[in-house]
């Protein structure tokens, strides 16, 4: 086998300097044509716009504390929203472009660039190539097309605005930058200035529709709650008509001293009622004993019972005497037992009539222990029925006073949004106003001349090692 020749500098050097006319052919054609494409290129200039963007402080009129923080959120979507089509739709209509706008590109002076030019030459030989009936729609779109420039809406306009608007934040603040690229440059400082006051009218008009759509649901809600309030009050105010709570209040106010007179008489009537009734027993236990019930303290004490214990003992006495001159039968000793009999049988009366006495009082103690506490029963009885009342008058007072507390607060809710209705959420000043600006950023030539040497000198170099080895293959197979 043959080794392999070793390849030096020398022969990539040789190789370029033998196929140097399609080095230098290659870099020209690419020098030009990039040449060409950047210096015929519309250049494009570009106006800038800061504004500070900052939330309001909603907390002003409640006198609640508000702290405010960065959200990188809420810089997205502001950002979003100068970039939407509501947001540049406005600004047409602030600039009356629909009108104005043939004032900063008037169509008979505009240059399309190379790269436009070579689009449009292709897609006529498309159209060429294409059967009659392709051709001949094909030139209506184009017609159409042309038409369609020489009318634009308000929407069009505002797509085409919106294309080349860019929103970038400023690092480590609450500022955004807002760019507008056209080949105007009065253009592009017009519509950089504008977009702020666009973009504060959007914010407006989404604070006004939000704030509109809070009220009408809050005014519908109170709506509701003020029939649910009435609804209420008439029920509370029949409820204490009907069952007086005003006569209730003043008689809840004296029961509970009711209620400790009756207490205390219940005591006593039921200490009376048992003291008759263990006396009676007593009586009643005497009696089947066969004892005087004359020997009872409270008999023994009353006087009558006294005064004839004396004449009965004095009696015997005198009987006593008698019989010492007397016999049985003699009329005195007669008289004087007769007299004593009828001693003892009024004492007997007398003690029966005591006894019937104390029955009689039992009986009325007894029955006044059974009203004391029929009047205690009563009492209780009314008094867990004005509990139950006031229960019922509380649950009806609560219902009202909520009802009345949501109906007090969706009011000032509602008031408060009409006086926060045209404040805005979003606080956006401009900081620096755009310039007309004097230079293009695009096409950038140096950089695209010198990019288009370092293609030129790549291909020229590729396209000569490329040939050489295609020429040095086909010398080898033959």
């Amino acid at each position: 086998m043959q080794k392999e020749k070793e390849i030096h500098l020398s022969d990539y050097l040789r190789v370029i300097w033998k196929r140097k006319g399609i080095v230098v052919t290659t870099f020209l054609l690419t020098l030009i044509v990039v040449g060409i494409a950047t210096f015929t290129a519309t250049p494009i200039y570009r106006a800038s716009t800061q504004i500070l963007v900052e939330k309001s402080d909603p907390a002003l009129l409640n006198n609640r504390s508000f702290v405010k923080r960065y959200e990188p959120q809420f810089f997205q979507t502001q950002s979003q929203i100068i970039k939407s089509q509501n947001v540049t739709k406005k600004v047409v209509e602030i600039l009356d472009l629909e009108t104005n706008y043939e004032t900063y590109f008037p169509a008979g002076k505009s240059k399309p660039s190379l790269v436009k030019g070579t689009v449009t030459y292709i897609k006529s030989m498309i159209a060429d190539l294409l059967p009659s009936d392709s051709a001949d729609k094909g030139q209506k779109a184009l017609a159409s097309t042309g038409e369609e420039q020489k009318k634009l809406t308000a929407d069009s306009l505002a797509s085409i605005i919106k294309k080349n608007v860019v929103v970038k934040p400023v690092a480590d603040s609450s500022m955004l930058d807002i760019h507008y690229k056209s080949e105007n440059p009065e253009f592009a400082k017009l519509i950089a200035n504008t977009l702020p006051q666009a973009y504060t009218e959007e914010i407006m008009a989404i604070n006004l529709n939000s704030s509109g759509y809070a009220i009408r649901g809050m005014t519908k809600k109170e709506d509701i709650e003020k029939n649910s309030l009435a609804q209420s009050e008439k029920a509370l105010q029949a409820f204490m008509k009907e069952n007086d709570i005003i006569t209730v209040e003043n008689r809840i106010a004296i029961i509970p001293q009711k209620l400790a007179d009756l207490s205390k008489r219940m005591t006593e009537a039921e200490a009376k009622r048992e003291e008759l009734e263990a006396l009676l027993n007593q009586i009643a236990e005497l009696k089947k004993n066969k004892i005087n019930a004359d020997t009872i303290p409270i008999l023994a004490k009353n006087k009558v019972l006294q005064s004839l214990r004396d004449q009965i003992l004095i009696s015997e006495q005198h009987i006593t005497e008698l019989s010492q001159k007397y016999g049985d039968k003699h009329p005195v000793m007669i008289r004087a037992r007769a007299d004593l009999k009828n001693l003892q049988r009024k004492k007997y009366q007398e003690t029966e009539k005591s006894i019937q006495v104390i029955k009689n009082e039992y009986d009325l103690a007894q029955k006044n222990e059974l009203n004391v506490k029929k009047l205690l029963d009563q009492t209780k009885n009314e008094v867990l029925d004005l509990n139950e009342k006031f229960i019922q008058y509380g649950i009806l007072k609560r219902e009202v006073d909520a009802n009345r507390a949501l109906f007090d607060n969706l009011n000032l809710r509602i008031k408060e949004q009409g006086v926060t209705e045209y404040t805005q959420q979003v606080n956006v000043w401009v900081t620096e106003q755009a310039g007309l600006p004097e230079f293009p950023v695009s096409p950038k030539k140096m950089r695209n001349m010198i990019l288009g040497v370092i293609l030129g000198l790549l291909g020229g170099v590729g396209l000569a090692f490329f040939l050489e080895y295609f020429a040095t293959a086909a010398k080898e197979s033959n």
